[in-house]
């Protein structure tokens, strides 16, 4: 034993020796690596103290965990405000792209390790995250960057908020030791303090830019003053409210601005203000340019350690609201005195009740103020209110829509008026309706006279029959109606036989008693259902909804027609006629329902071709008359638009064989037909309504020939009027509008019309012919002698010219009779101071004859057939050569 002892001691002191040398390594190890994180710290701690962008800070932090713990590779997430989404901040040893990956990571249990941690709220240590199926949606991520550990602490604040995740990475299974444990937790709480900080200083900076926003952008005009009252503050609201700058006020005393009557009154609410109470009042205050404003001041004192050093304020403009109030003041004494019922309800209740009426509501209804305030305005409508007008009401408010309309309401008392009513809506700020608003009048008093009217203009006035202007504007309705119930309509048309002649010798006082008469016997034929019209003059129209039965209609008009057989009886005279009744029927919708008139007026026509006293059905062969009557109309229709009417011009000539003026005459130059005879369209023109336009026509290219007839010699021109433009048509005002827009002088134009211009309203026609005389418009009744009241008018008409019809002209040679009317016309024409024109002079010895015969003008294919206006110039060049042109 005490021969290996020296060995033993070396082997001893060796160890000894290696272990001392172990420790002092470890010693020097410990002391560097602590040496290096107080370092380390001593860096995070001023990156953190220092004004950085927040990534900087946190990357330092992750930087002294990484040079504390080997391998380490840390990340900083922070938390959305919903904390419901954690997204990568800092990540200073990965690439962006690292960080762009960890965007939007959820909070939620087994959510990899930072969104568990988070969720839970306590650090999730993950030694290998291949191992681990929370990490299975990020697979590829931690294959790409060679990842397997992952530690993951909860960043809490002090508030005990959640901040966010600090996470260290390694490339190799790892879990912490209690130092790194320590360690990281130390350092978690540094990232909570970074984190806690940088929200407290931008929650300082919003502060900041909150009561700088307050002041600066303000809308209101804000100041402060000091002990004194001068400005030491004025944003740049104030500066546009009372038109200074900014320099120009600061260091001015307030009462610079205020109104001499309210400086004293200001002044109190100033000591107020500095003696510690909010100040609230209204002042008027002068701009610049000395306008006066309407101010309301609110003052508030600084207070600074319980002293008040100085008076902030806030002006509002009330200029415009004063305006406003003193307007609104005046629209409310306007609507207290308003003829008008006007209401205001509220929009936001259930039958939007009364907050408002005014006096005259009062008068209107009946009901007092307090009698009618909270309840409905549907409490004026009644058993005898519209209904559509109710819908309609009713429907327009629930949509928050105006509505007009009149309707029929009730008073307190329980009559009726009738209601001009208009209700609008009234919108707030944000274009909500709050309210509506009413206006009432009552218009019964014009209603009914509206009534009468209707009905005079839709009734005859001799029989109180409905008349043509009635059965044009409900036919359609009437046929609806009837087909509707699965009925076919009846129209039966009814002419008398031998009217005219009748009311020619009698008299039309005697006559309007036989129609009179006819209406009544009429009405008593037709079915009660019926609608009986007196459709013009001797006509009349009968509507029958029945079953599909002809042999209905049948005994309908023989009904009709034994109404004939007793005379009818006036003053002691009896008269017998009969009557021709035409019938059409439709079983179907029609696209124009007065094709049935025109179907059933065929056939009145056809029956009294028949002989009259018989019906007649309409049938397919007036059908083929009536469609081409519909092609006729619509090819009227394109010749007005594609302009091929003309106007030809037949010359009137003297004794002397001079042109004494010329009649305008419309030719028709079809397409394809070529010249088509007035006789085949003017009749359909009549009936369809489209003489108006033709004539109107007429009119306009007559008058833009009258200065250029002038001056090749022609010193007038006579055109045609339809007698429908007398009772559809604004003729005087139209012709007065023709003579100043063309300058026509008085003599120069001559309008002519037939005898049956008198038929409908003889004194309205007489009227309107005297207002064109007025005018120097000459007045020539065409084709005289052929009317129903040649003699018994001639003493009224205002006429200038009589032209007697051709009719007569072509017998004066071979009768006697024609002779003797053609010689009698032209006497009594002279006596009351009329020219006569003779028509249809066709051959020498006519002229001569009726030259004998005392007549001075004439017309006719002698002297020239009518000429177009090229050919009409070389007449006229040829007459003043002496020589005269047949054509």
């Amino acid at each position: 034993m005490s021969l290996n002892l020296p060995v033993t001691l070396s082997v001893i002191a060796s160890t000894i020796a290696a272990v001392f040398a172990m420790l002092w390594w470890i010693s020097c190890r410990e002391k560097h690596r602590l040496n290096q994180l107080i370092q380390d710290q001593h860096s995070a701690i001023e990156t953190i103290t220092r004004q950085t962008p927040l990534e900087d800070k946190l990357n330092g932090i992750c930087h002294l965990i990484e040079h504390q713990v080997s391998g380490a590779l840390c990340t900083v997430m922070l938390a959305d405000i919903p904390l419901e989404n954690l997204s990568a901040e800092a990540a200073p040893s990965f690439p962006a792209e690292f960080r762009q990956a960890l965007r939007a990571l959820p909070i939620e249990d087994n959510s990899a390790a930072c969104g568990t941690a988070a969720y839970r709220r306590q650090p999730v240590i993950v030694p290998d995250m291949r191992q681990d199926d929370r990490f299975s949606p990020y697979t590829d991520l931690i294959t790409q960057y060679n990842l397997v550990a992952c530690w993951s602490f909860p960043i809490i604040a002090a508030n005990d908020d959640l901040l966010g995740t600090f996470a260290i990475y390694f490339h190799d299974q790892r879990i912490p030791s209690q130092r790194q444990f320590r360690l990281i937790e130390r350092t978690r709480h540094i990232v909570s303090l970074v984190l806690e900080n940088h929200h407290q200083r931008i929650l300082r900076e919003h502060n900041e830019q909150h009561f700088r926003s307050l002041f600066t952008h303000n809308p209101d005009a804000v100041f402060t003053l000091d002990l004194e009252g001068k400005f030491i503050q004025f944003n740049q609201a104030g500066t546009e409210l009372v038109h200074y700058s900014e320099a120009e006020i600061l260091g001015q005393h307030y009462e610079k601005l205020v109104s001499p009557e309210d400086i004293e009154r200001t002044r109190r609410h100033f000591e107020g203000a500095m003696s510690g109470e909010p100040q609230r009042y209204e002042i008027k205050v002068f701009q610049r340019s000395g306008d006066m404003l309407d101010i309301d001041i609110t003052n508030m004192p600084i207070v600074v350690d319980g002293k008040v050093t100085g008076i902030h304020g806030v002006a509002k403009d009330r200029t415009e609201q004063r305006r406003t109030e003193a307007r609104l003041k005046l629209l409310e004494r306007g609507v207290e005195a308003s003829a008008n019922g006007i209401t205001i309800a509220d929009a936001s209740l259930p039958g939007f009740p009364l907050i408002y009426v005014n006096p005259a509501f009062e008068h209107i209804t009946g009901y007092a103020r307090d009698e009618i305030l909270g309840r409905s305005c549907s409490l004026l409508q009644g058993a005898a209110t519209g209904e559509s007008a109710k819908r309609r009401i009713r429907r327009r408010l629930s949509e928050f829509r105006e509505v007009h309309t009149s309707i029929l309401n009730y008073r307190k008392d329980g009559s009726t008026f009738w209601n001009d009513l208009y209700i609008a809506p009234v919108r707030n700020n944000r274009q909500e309706v709050t309210h509506f608003v009413g206006v009432q009048n009552d218009i019964s008093a014009r209603v009914k006279q509206e009534e009468v009217l209707a009905f005079q203009a839709s009734h005859d006035s001799l029989t109180g029959l409905p008349n043509r202007v009635y059965l044009e504007a409900h036919l359609a309705d009437i046929c609806r109606h009837a087909l509707g119930k699965g009925h076919s309509i009846y129209v039966m048309f009814i002419d008398l036989d031998g009217f005219k002649p009748v009311n020619d010798s009698l008299g039309h006082y005697f006559g309007d008693q036989i129609l009179e008469q006819t209406a009544h016997r009429l009405a008593d034929a037709v079915p009660a259902d019926a609608t009986l019209t007196r459709f013009g003059g001797d006509e009349f129209v009968a509507l029958v909804p029945a079953p599909g039965d002809n042999h209905h209609l049948n005994r309908v008009a023989e009904t009709m027609l034994a109404q004939f057989v007793q005379p009818f009886c006036h003053d002691g005279v009896e008269v017998t006629l009969s009557a021709a009744i035409g019938i059409a029927v439709s079983n179907e919708k029609l696209a124009n329902a007065m094709v049935l008139i025109q179907q059933a007026d065929m056939a009145m026509y056809q029956a009294k071709r028949l002989g009259g006293n018989t019906w007649h059905w309409f049938n397919d062969g007036l059908n083929k008359h009536a469609l081409h009557e519909v092609s006729l109309r619509q090819q009227i229709h394109e010749a007005l638009n594609l302009k091929q009417f003309q106007l030809f011009y037949q010359p009137m000539f003297g004794n002397d064989l001079d042109i004494i003026g010329v009649e305008a005459l419309i030719r028709w130059k079809h397409p394809t037909r070529g010249y088509i005879s007035p006789a085949e369209y003017i009749p359909v023109a009549e009936r369809t309504g489209q003489i108006i336009p033709i004539s109107e026509w007429v009119m306009e290219e007559a008058a833009t020939m009258v200065a250029g007839l002038t001056e090749i010699g022609v010193p007038t021109i006579s055109i045609n009027l339809s007698p429908l433009q007398f009772h559809r048509h604004r003729l005087v005002e139209r012709i007065t509008s023709l003579l100043d827009g063309y300058q026509i002088q008085a003599g120069k134009l001559c309008v002519e019309i037939t005898e049956n211009v008198f038929l409908d309203d003889p004194q309205e026609a007489i009227k309107q012919l005297r207002e064109l005389q007025n005018l120097g418009v000459l007045v020539a009744i065409d084709d005289f002698g052929t009317g129903f009241s040649s003699l018994s008018y001639m003493r009224d008409m205002p006429v200038d010219r009589i032209k007697i019809d051709r009719t007569f002209i072509n017998g004066i040679t071979a009768s006697q009779r024609d002779a003797a009317i053609t010689r009698g016309t032209l006497s009594m024409a002279h006596e009351l101071g009329m020219d006569v024109v003779a028509e249809g002079v066709e051959t020498e010895e006519q002229f001569n004859l009726l030259k004998s015969f005392g007549c001075t003008s004439y017309q006719g294919f002698w002297y020239s057939r009518p000429l177009s206006w090229d050919d009409l110039q070389n007449f006229t060049r040829s007459r003043n050569s002496g020589a005269r042109l047949k054509v």
